[in-house]
């Protein structure tokens, strides 16, 4: 089933405005669906297809002289050669709205949209359900080891996967596909290990150098890691992380405080369906979320989930 993404209203108005919209976000986190919904009357073209890809990348111009009035180009970084070709399309017809781009590989998606498209272009970011679009599906997760568990994809609560193992199975995915195209990267059973250590260090203030020891790399390999982390939406505010020690971010309204354990759940799914909730925090009504760190923590390991710390919160998109 569709529920209504709370991202619908901002990406319709972006389509107003600019005469390309970028959605990106994590893999599975519901673009495609999104799109579909808001942009009805686009042609929607996957690139993931291969002959679709190959004729893309061959015959760019050919390609894209299929849609005179724009279309929706699904997983857009898997031929990125068509955005230069784009680039000048737009530049000869600036109508508003007319090329949907969406795409799961920020790694590669970010360097060409920064190189062909920029001026040009809205970048809107779609992350994992909200706490709010949780509760729109019929049988929703209430406590907060429940929501931790089950995590804010909605593949799984709509159509009730066991989330240990879809997680299991997208966390392998990630690492063995899109971390693997990054040349930061060269040692993927070391960065597993990185990862790991990341999930035993959720809801703590981050110590790179502790961090570094702990994996066998270098401090400026395990920043870089995180940066990667960053980039591939499994950490995304690892660059605001505090240089001092002592400096101990803390969410103003919780008694979920540290909110490096937002970060932590949003790894695989659950940030944005705990973050949002942080208001709840102190309320005594039954289903609300007065829990600890410790709690959330130990909740998330009992299925062998992993996640990335980081020392600020989630900033809204």
């Amino acid at each position: 089933m569709y529920v209504e993404r709370d991202l619908a209203p901002a990406l319709t108005r972006a389509a107003t405005q600019f005469p390309a919209v970028t959605l990106t976000g994590p893999r599975q986190s519901g673009k495609s669906t999104l799109c579909r919904i808001a942009f009805p009357d686009h042609p929607h073209v996957n690139l993931e297809s291969p002959d679709v890809r190959l004729f893309a990348r061959e015959d760019p111009r050919g390609f894209l002289r299929q849609y005179p009035d724009g279309a929706v180009l699904d997983e857009v970084q898997r031929a990125p050669e068509l955005l230069s070709y784009l680039q000048g399309l737009i530049d000869a017809d600036p109508g508003p709205g007319r090329w949907i781009l969406t795409g799961s590989q920020n790694f590669a998606l970010r360097a060409s949209i920064n190189q062909s498209l920029a001026g040009r272009t809205a970048v809107k970011y779609l992350l994992p359900l909200s706490r709010a679009e949780v509760l729109r599906f019929p049988r929703p997760p209430e406590t907060l080891e429940d929501t931790l568990l089950t995590g804010g994809y909605p593949r799984i609560l709509d159509q009730g996967f066991n989330p240990s193992e879809w997680l299991g199975a997208y966390v392998a995915t990630y690492v063995e596909r899109d971390v693997r195209a990054v040349k930061r990267v060269g040692d993927l059973t070391t960065f597993q290990r990185f990862l790991e250590l990341c999930a035993g260090r959720s809801a703590q203030l981050l110590n790179l150098s502790s961090l570094a020891t702990d994996c066998g790399v270098s401090q400026p390999t395990a920043k870089a890691w995180l940066s990667v982390l960053e980039t591939g939406f499994s950490s995304p505010c690892a660059r605001s992380m505090p240089t001092r020690a002592s400096d101990s971010s803390k969410c103003p309204s919780c008694t979920f405080s540290i909110r490096a354990s937002y970060a932590g759940c949003w790894a695989y799914g659950s940030l944005n369906s705990c973050a949002p909730t942080r208001c709840e925090a102190r309320s005594s009504r039954p289903g609300s979320f007065r829990k600890s760190p410790s709690v959330a923590s130990m909740a998330m390991r009992r299925t062998g989930f992993r996640f990335i710390e980081t020392a600020t919160g989630p900033k809204s998109t």
